[in-house]
């Protein structure tokens, strides 16, 4: 189907975070949140505004690299906010040298501040479950 220019800008917004991220890592998290903006991820306690989510995003993308890919995005009637979702994966290395992967779900809510920029206002994501030959796997050496 046809995309609407709304939902178009929105996925536009989410490649641009996402191709930041990629390039600096969490250093480049900061810049995108709004100042009243929340996050929410797996197994951990919500992340409320700009400086607590800064001072959580300081991973090197050489030692941690996040990517995403946008599904979907829908804009809200009054062209001011919407929202994308997909898919992420986080590569990292265990204290033994293995790769480490996560992956999950996420959704963007984004909104159009007076100033005119958009920013993320809600960040959240959900992992997926392990494999079910994954659930009596020792870990390796």
């Amino acid at each position: 189907p046809t995309l609407s220019p709304g939902a178009l800008t929105l996925l536009h917004l989410e490649q641009r975070f996402a191709a930041d991220v990629a390039a600096v890592g969490g250093k480049a998290v900061a810049a995108w949140f709004a100042p009243n903006a929340v996050s929410l991820a797996n197994g951990r306690p919500p992340l409320l505004g700009h400086d607590a989510i800064a001072a959580s995003a300081n991973w090197d993308p050489r030692a941690y690299q996040l990517t995403w890919t946008p599904t979907a995005a829908q804009m809200g009637p009054s062209n001011d906010m919407g929202f994308t979702w997909g898919t992420y994966e986080g590569h990292s290395r265990d204290a033994h040298g293995q790769l480490i992967t996560v992956s999950g779900r996420y959704i963007t809510v984004w909104k159009k501040l007076a100033d005119g920029t958009w920013k993320v206002a809600l960040d959240a994501s959900a992992q997926s479950p392990p494999s079910a030959g994954d659930c009596c796997a020792l870990p390796k050496p």
